[in-house]
């Protein structure tokens, strides 16, 4: 399958990006693996978005650290 996302910046430029995912089912209809790409506009998208973009290579914290920052000036709580 394939996604597109997409939105403004202040000044009006797009910024976008493709997500593709590849689902596997056994035949029962379960779901064996789930994998999801992007493209490499993500990188454009999360610094305009968060401010900071991958690779993660030691692992989400970063990423995740920035979304919650994000959120936070929006006015928007996370459960812990």
């Amino acid at each position: 399958m394939q996604t597109h996302f997409g939105g403004h910046k202040p000044d009006g430029t797009l910024v976008d990006f493709y997500a593709y995912g590849f689902v596997k089912t056994n035949v029962v209809g379960e779901i064996t693996r789930w994998e999801t790409h992007v493209s490499p506009e993500y990188n454009d998208f999360l610094d305009v978005t968060l401010g900071v973009h991958g690779p993660f290579k030691q692992g989400s914290e970063p990423y995740m650290a920035a979304l919650a920052q994000k959120l936070k000036e929006a006015g928007v709580s996370l459960p812990m």
